[in-house]
């Protein structure tokens, strides 16, 4: 522990609890200090974890104080604090171990951590600082260097298995500067700090991707999906090794122990020659994943994403490091396009993408700057709340957009006719479509949404009832079905039931039908079902089919008509 005092130990006072929680697999430990600073003694509560990391190949040590000075009975706050830690490296009795650079972070360039091994022992002691809470400044040193002024270095300029530090006692030392730790008020605890250590074989294979975050954007619903490219290089000091074969596991670290069991990357196994082996010498390689049960996984969208371990187990057996590839979370954004009033106007859409990938709905086809719906014309809200979320990022709390529009000009029938058949005489005869005797009212569709749009017009009724019934206690009234037609051609006669019928078009009506007057389209169905030379003289339009039956009882008959306007949208 350091700060504006330095150079103190932090010894165990009077107890230290560990236990274990084996549902978590964490090593939970705890216990109090009181150093003596500068004659000034302090009281720390130091909490720690030790946590297997996501691939369960090393172990997070995972850290934490708590400030619990006081000075004649009255809190005391602690300030500029800052922490370091150092360790003895020795391995077989030998305290003079070299210290190698682990691995270079393919981003920032800069080394991750650093390892240390004999050349006689089959196995090192890897140390990554390169972690949430991690020693800003590390180093391999003798042993009985100074910390006074330590502030570390991790620069570039370093290679990855560089020998740093050989022939002295050497230690590896860390530091969390003040700017991570900082002031502590009586109670307080300071911020987690950390790293990561295990061990591994020394002789065994090591792997390493080029990139550790992959995108995997499809929908696992495609019928064919893609295979996902997997590159990197993989390294052995074993003279004996001539190959190694490579293995992946997604989502889970047990390694099969039955070899049948195992997923093989499509490339196989990687070759070595003589002179291919050495702590600085690679082999590059270039494989890919296509099995599709294994991608339909990996396209699965989920809030964490997905992980992929490579590894390889060379031809003596022995197994390489899990290598860590993460593929990012696919993101599957709704799209709804809704009214003014929050009602639904055309289908919903869906985006993919992964998560901080950037979305610009305004230059793409999910924003349609108009929208024919059944109901009429609709275009984008001049003033819409969600404008915001129509250019951003996709994050896992971006689950839908909803998008308003506004009714374009209008699409409506303005006005209905009432239709009577007149009075049919019940004889026995060939039955015939029987004609309107009397109209009130036109049937009339009016489109002023500025483009005229494709509509259909709809028509459905109920069976014709009785209504003046002049005999007394009589049963519930006989109703008659199908009656009811609307004729287009001599060839092309609907029967009009209770379901919707589709009789007619704009696209498909005479032209003679239909008025411009600036962005107004009128039709007037009376131009249609009546004939242009004879007024009197029906062509078209609903007509009656003669019942032919003379056991219909009389009286006066009547139904309800229905009618409908869509736009054509399929």
């Amino acid at each position: 522990m350091g700060g504006h005092f330095v150079n103190d130990r932090v010894e165990p006072l009077d107890h230290m609890y560990v236990g274990s929680d084996p549902k978590s697999k964490k090593i939970l430990f705890q216990f109090d200090t009181a150093p003596t600073i500068s004659s000034n003694t302090v009281r720390i509560r130091v909490m720690g974890a030790l946590v297997p990391t996501i691939n369960d190949q090393q172990v997070s040590v995972k850290q934490k104080i708590i400030n619990y000075t006081t000075t004649n009975g009255q809190p005391y706050k602690l300030s500029n604090i800052w922490l370091y830690r150092k360790y003895d490296t020795e391995l077989n009795n030998n305290d003079r171990v070299p210290v190698y650079i682990s691995s270079i972070n393919p981003i920032t360039k800069l080394p991750q951590g650093l390892y240390f091994k004999n050349a006689d022992t089959p196995y090192r002691l890897d140390f990554l600082f390169d972690v949430d809470g991690g020693p800003k400044g590390w180093d391999a040193l003798p042993y009985d260097s100074d910390m006074s002024d330590f502030v570390g270095k991790n620069t570039t300029g370093h290679q990855a298995d560089e020998n740093i530090l050989a022939g002295v006692d050497s230690t590896i030392k860390m530091v969390w500067p003040a700017s991570q730790i900082g002031d502590l008020d009586f109670g307080k605890s300071s911020p987690l700090f950390g790293y990561q250590t295990g061990t591994s074989a020394a002789i065994a294979p090591t792997i390493l991707a080029n990139d550790k975050k992959l995108k995997y954007v499809h929908d696992p619903g495609e019928t064919s999906l893609p295979s996902i490219n997997l590159e990197g290089k993989a390294n052995s000091t074993n003279s004996n090794v001539n190959n190694i074969k490579l293995y992946y596991l997604i989502d889970q670290t047990k390694i099969p122990t039955d070899v049948a069991q195992r997923k093989p990357l499509d490339q196989g196994s990687i070759d070595f020659t003589s002179n291919d082996h050495g702590i600085d010498k690679w082999i590059n390689f270039n494989s890919s994943i296509s099995d599709p049960n294994d991608l339909k996984i990996l396209a699965t969208p989920n809030s964490s994403g997905h992980t992929i371990y490579v590894y390889g187990i060379d031809n003596e057996g022995e197994q390489s490091n899990l290598e860590t590839i993460n593929v990012l979370p696919n993101i599957k954004v709704t799209i709804h396009y809704v009214n003014e009033s929050g009602e639904k106007i055309a289908p919903d859409q869906s985006m993919l993408g992964a998560e901080g990938d950037s979305y610009n709905l305004e230059s793409s086809n999910y924003l349609p700057k108009t929208i024919v719906a059944r109901d009429g014309k609709y275009k984008l809200a001049d003033t819409n709340p969600n404008f915001p979320n129509l250019t951003g990022s996709f994050s896992k709390d971006l689950s839908e957009i909803k998008i308003i529009y506004q009714k374009h000009g209008t699409l409506a029938i303005t006005q209905v006719p009432q239709l009577d058949f007149g009075r049919i005489l019940l004889v026995a005869r060939n039955a015939s479509l029987l004609p309107l005797v009397k109209q009130i009212n036109k049937l009339e569709v009016i489109d002023s949404t500025g483009d005229p749009v494709d509509w259909k017009l709809l028509m459905s009724t109920t069976p014709f009832y009785l209504v003046n019934n002049s005999v007394p206690n009589q049963s519930p009234t006989r109703e008659l079905d199908n009656l009811l037609k609307y004729k287009i051609t001599d060839n092309d006669v609907k029967t009009i039931t209770n379901y919707d019928q589709e009789i007619g078009r704009y696209s498909n009506l005479p032209s003679r039908a239909s008025t411009t007057s600036g962005e107004t389209v009128t039709t007037d169905f009376q131009k249609i079902w009546w004939s242009q030379s004879d007024p009197n003289q029906q062509i078209e339009g609903p007509m009656f089919q003669d019942p032919n039956n003379l056991e219909v009882r009389e009286g006066k008959y009547r139904c309800t008509v229905t009618w409908t306007l869509e736009n054509v949208l399929e």
